[in-house]
């Protein structure tokens, strides 16, 4: 699965290139919100390609007045299909919650982790105008959270996170923000 986050200065402009990019890039709506005042944001999926392409039609226009623009390419597939959903951890099961300083950022950071480590459940609250925040929530037996939470701790990863916090063996039956 390959995404594309962007954020537009105006509302009504970021409608319209959404549009745009939907009708000529072959491209799929995910999400979309109004973020801050006038600020519009959105979340793409499609090929690598048609993203690629269309990052480039951004980058080449400056008239276009974006704010930000990030491409994600191969990420694991069910990451979507997770997006705001309630987790139900295991007895015993560690929780992680993760706060990263951008959404896009999050979903970045889910993929590797659950890349890297043999995590039971996960989930990501995708709310696009929650100040642009990802918060994941990983549930799993305690050596695997620690590990998650040790690829945390690497180079790469520490400057997209903002905080995490594990909860040992916790008692919450669901978990849903």
């Amino acid at each position: 699965m390959n995404l594309m986050l962007f954020e537009h200065v105006s509302i009504p402009e970021g409608l319209k290139f959404t549009d745009f990019a939907i009708k000529n890039y072959q491209v799929t709506l995910e999400k979309h919100d109004i973020r801050c005042p006038g600020r519009y944001v959105c979340l793409l999926s499609g090929s690598e390609a048609n993203l690629k392409n269309l990052s480039t039609l951004i980058a080449q226009k400056e008239s276009l007045k974006f704010l930000d623009v990030k491409c994600l390419y191969h990420l694991e597939e069910t990451i979507l299909s997770r997006t705001n959903e309630s987790m139900e951890p295991e007895d015993g099961d560690d929780l992680l919650a993760v706060e990263t300083k951008h959404l896009i950022d999050g979903y970045y950071v889910l993929d590797l982790l659950i890349k890297r480590t043999q995590i039971n459940q996960f989930s990501i609250l995708s709310r696009l105008g929650l100040f642009g925040k990802g918060i994941i929530l990983l549930s799993g037996k305690s050596n695997s959270i620690q590990m998650a939470n040790a690829i945390l701790g690497e180079d790469e990863i520490a400057v997209l996170v903002k905080s995490a916090e594990i909860i040992p063996k916790s008692s919450l039956e669901k978990v849903m923000l």
